[in-house]
């Protein structure tokens, strides 16, 4: 699950900044890009959760 996570979040911030650097330039982001990164970046929140979940972290949120 750690390597999911981090894979994950490796692969949403690599599509961020190139997404990010593209708009600045001018280029046309392409939008297997715009809708990678968001997919990216819910597998990495869905990772942490469950990486959370598994560590038992989720107790310590307030009810």
């Amino acid at each position: 699950m750690l390597f999911v996570l981090a894979l994950a979040g490796v692969v949403a911030a690599s599509l961020s900044s190139y997404a990010n650097v593209a708009r600045r330039r001018g280029w046309d982001v392409p939008r297997a890009v715009r809708y990678g990164r968001y997919a990216a970046w819910l597998v990495f929140l869905g990772a942490a959760y469950g990486v959370a979940r598994q560590l038992g972290l989720l107790g310590l949120l307030p009810h």
